[in-house]
């Protein structure tokens, strides 16, 4: 499989990092220091399982992916919203009485996770916080 992954920071560079050393042909986008340093030294993923570094491909181009790695069966899309006038849509929701995608974002996650026996803390507790204001906006609608 040929994946692009789309800003290498902390998901993507796991994630394609994880896909690289699994053998498939991943190509990262990235930009300035970061892209010189993946360049220069590879990309380092360290994880509780285990560190490991491996070779990638990067440019700061996404139309030049392609004659990197071919043309590509996925796109990791993983970039920061740098969040000063934006919001999530999950926050534009609550602040405006909305009804929520709860249920099907963070509460899939959790009752995903206890079909498979893995614990989800920390998206339980947002789902748990979340809950009472969804399902006023539920009866409001």
């Amino acid at each position: 499989m040929r994946i692009a992954v789309i800003g290498a920071g902390g998901m993507g560079g796991y994630f394609g990092g994880r896909l690289a050393r699994s053998g498939e042909a991943v190509a990262f986008v990235a930009r300035g220091e970061h892209m010189r340093a993946l360049q220069a030294r590879g990309l380092t993923v360290r994880s509780v399982t285990g560190d490991f570094n491996v070779t990638v491909p990067v440019t700061d181009d996404p139309g030049r992916v392609r004659d990197l790695i071919g043309p590509v069966d996925l796109v990791l899309f993983c970039v920061k919203s740098w969040k000063p006038d934006t919001y999530s849509s999950l926050y534009q929701d609550l602040t405006h009485g909305r009804r929520l995608e709860l249920e099907a974002l963070q509460g899939h996650g959790v009752r995903l996770g206890a079909h498979h026996g893995l614990a989800t803390p920390a998206l339980f507790a947002v789902y748990a916080a979340l809950r009472p204001s969804a399902l006023a906006a539920e009866s409001i609608t």
